[in-house]
């Protein structure tokens, strides 16, 4: 028997709820990354397990729920979508790459074409630059031929630019979403049985990812697919959460956490380094809990630091107190 349809007023909620267990799971994979190179072990006994069964549902999670999003945001008239995304997606991209590459020291990198494509922690908007390039074409080519075409030249061309693996192989879970998008609420009133054995598969894949017996790797296309019964089961479940202030927090303001994180736990580590502390077991929950912090602090206090999230809009800004008043509300700095 099917399960009752999702209410479309609670549709935004869980959406903002599954991005910011992504973003925050995003946050932990980069503090555990931080803890291993402050202590010098190649590795972090537990925290590794724990931040590979999620290796395969990150970032295609975040891509999928931007495509979902993406038949809205194409009923905009093509300049202001256009726009939009210059402000909203392009300028963090290039404002916090930059900012990277001074606190890294890493002139020579700023420099190179071909770094700022795929050799900064901002490369998942530069993801979503492409992916939203390319998406107008869908108002004529069906979204999952524009999937297949990514993983096409993926096959074609990979091997011979490397920078460009990274875009065509997690392109195709964006143009998912928007494939999705026209089946979500035939996807979230499926049977609870089949979206029980679709959850199962998507934890198998990530026991076995965390056991190191399979990987989602760029560098092997077929991949592509273990995420996939988990993603739906995701649509399934996720659809059916509570509300969730904190993760809805997160995810409404996914854009300030996810390009502000990063430099964070630099700062952290240099600091660290600096003044010779020790690196405990708890390393990663102490930089989790710091950089969480600080990203809600940036996020609390986004109309004072708009510039680094957005680029000026002007007046409008200022008199909605940092919001579009197009945009709809609660949806403000999140990720699509």
């Amino acid at each position: 028997m099917p399960s009752p349809p999702v209410q479309s007023s609670s549709r935004m909620h869980w959406m903002d709820s599954l991005r910011g267990m992504a973003i925050l799971l995003v946050l932990l994979f980069h503090s555990v990354a931080i803890h291993v190179g402050l202590s010098g072990s190649g590795r972090a006994p537990g925290w590794d397990e724990v931040t590979g069964f999620f290796d395969p549902y990150r970032m295609p999670m975040l891509l999928m729920l931007s495509g979902l999003l993406l038949p809205r945001a194409l009923a905009k008239p093509l300049g202001s979508y256009v726009t939009g995304k210059g402000r909203m997606i392009l300028w963090p991209l290039f404002l916090w790459s930059v900012i990277q590459f001074i606190v890294k020291g890493d002139i020579a990198g700023m420099l190179d074409p071909l770094t700022w494509v795929d050799g900064t922690y901002q490369w998942f908007l530069v993801v979503l630059v492409v992916c939203y390039a390319a998406a107008p074409l869908t108002r004529w080519i069906p979204a999952w031929v524009m999937a297949l075409a990514f993983l096409a030249i993926l096959v074609t061309v990979g091997d011979q630019v490397d920078e460009l693996r990274r875009i065509l192989f997690y392109g195709p879970f964006f143009f998912l979403g928007a494939t999705l998008s026209r089946w979500l609420p035939r996807i979230q009133s499926a049977p609870a049985w089949l979206a029980t054995i679709f959850g199962l598969v998507g934890v198998a894949v990530g026991i076995g990812s965390a056991a190191g017996w399979v990987a989602v790797a760029r560098g092997i296309p077929v991949t592509v697919v273990l995420p996939l019964p988990g993603l739906l089961a995701l649509l399934w479940f996720g659809a059916r959460l509570p509300r969730l202030p904190l993760f809805e927090s997160v995810g409404r303001q996914s854009m300030v956490y996810y390009v502000a994180h990063t430099t964070v736990l630099l700062v952290i580590a240099d600091v660290w380094r600096a003044a010779g502390w020790g690196v405990p077991d708890v390393t990663p929950v102490i930089l989790f809990v710091v950089v969480s912090a600080a990203c809600a602090f940036l996020a609390r206090n986004r109309v004072q630091f708009s510039g680094l999230f957005e680029f000026p809009r002007g007046d409008v800004a200022v008199r909605t107190g940092g919001q579009d008043p197009r945009v709809l509300p609660r949806q403000t700095a999140s990720m699509h």
